[in-house]
């Protein structure tokens, strides 16, 4: 029931910080070397539930967990980040960050995500619920991430989303109930998306209806979309029933269109 966050403040590279199960109504900023960040457990209960605080301090009230720039070796597992006005937990310029074994439910954008980072590793984790995407990759030329055996379920436009993002495995994942179960998309703002290997997902029954934002078209009955992407390899994924419930120009199993 005490403060995550000073006990971050007070760790050294290498520590191991445990969270007793309970709700917390905290957010905190990972900016230490090498801190795993453990847990009881992402059930609903005996675990561990962090909630956005009534007053906002840390990650500016939007986030959970963040874990900023240059950090390296952070990991989190075991815990449900709830209820977020932005993301679950973010990962920004960080290196080697694992989140384990966690689930991210109802967070305004992203469950969880990762910008300009490398190495980032979505292992074992759940996400549902979210505006944008349960899973977020971007703007990461030589990004490394690996992306196994997570659950997305019911976000908004995609499951997992790798936009502007490079150099990666997206494998033995499941998504069901987005408007895009997984998108590799190339906005053209640099980074580009390729040398991506994308298997042995379970991708079904994403049919959710996306409205157009921003320029982009209504989404909706996607499985898997590469949107001006190159040099990426899709194989042996199930993608059954997405049918579209609205009208959409990329509507289909596996769509490969220019953007």
């Amino acid at each position: 029931g005490q403060s995550i966050q000073r006990a971050l403040n007070r760790a050294h590279s290498g520590d191991t910080i445990k969270v007793h199960h309970g709700v917390f109504r905290q957010s905190a900023e990972i900016k230490k070397d090498d801190l795993t960040l453990k847990g009881a457990g992402a059930q609903r209960k005996h675990g561990t539930v962090i909630r956005p605080p009534k007053h906002k301090k840390r990650c500016e009230g939007g986030a959970g967990f963040c874990i900023f720039s240059r950090t390296n070796g952070t990991h989190i597992k075991g815990f449900v980040l709830r209820g977020f006005r932005d993301f679950g937990a973010i990962a920004l310029l960080a290196r080697k960050t694992v989140f384990l074994h966690n689930k991210f439910v109802n967070n305004g954008e992203y469950g969880v995500a990762a910008f300009a980072s490398r190495r980032t590793k979505f292992l074992h984790n759940k996400a549902s619920g979210s505006g944008e995407a349960g899973f977020y990759i971007g703007d990461s030329k030589q990004s490394r991430a690996v992306l196994k055996d997570n659950t997305a379920r019911d976000n908004g436009a995609f499951g997992y989303f790798l936009r502007d993002a490079s150099h990666g495995r997206v494998i033995e994942n499941e998504a069901k109930g987005n408007c895009v179960g997984i998108g590799l998309i190339n906005t053209g703002s640099g980074g580009g998306v390729r040398g991506w290997r994308v298997r042995d997902n379970d991708v079904r029954r994403n049919n959710n209806s996306c409205p157009p934002e921003e320029g982009a078209p209504p989404l909706s009955g996607t499985g898997i979309a590469l949107l001006g992407a190159k040099k990426n390899t899709v194989r042996a994924n199930v993608v059954l029933n997405n049918r579209p419930t609205t009208s959409t120009p990329f509507a289909g199993g596996i769509v490969l269109f220019s953007s």
